[in-house]
């Protein structure tokens, strides 16, 4: 999925106005991509975004933040909403 992407623009749009700046892009899944459907969504010629509130990393007792989580949570919430609304 590129940078224009409809559900790419829907998900950076979300980040920049819960967090008030522009989420970092790649188009690289990451090393963990298998813990996420986008692989196997992707091949299949679905577009997939990955977004979370953390850096992909597989360590013993990982954590995230509360206010982290919360603010994916938001992001989420209004590109679901945004990407219904695309839908019509």
């Amino acid at each position: 999925v590129g940078e224009t992407s409809p559900i790419v623009r829907i998900v950076r749009e979300a980040h920049e106005r819960v967090l008030g700046a522009p989420p970092r892009l790649t188009t690289a899944l990451p090393a963990g991509a298998f813990v996420t459907d986008a692989a196997d969504i992707s091949r299949v010629g679905i577009p997939a975004v990955v977004y979370g509130p953390c850096e992909w990393r597989q360590l013993p007792d990982e954590r995230a933040r509360m206010e982290d989580l919360v603010q994916a949570a938001r992001v989420y919430v209004r590109s679901a909403v945004a990407a219904c609304r695309a839908a019509r």
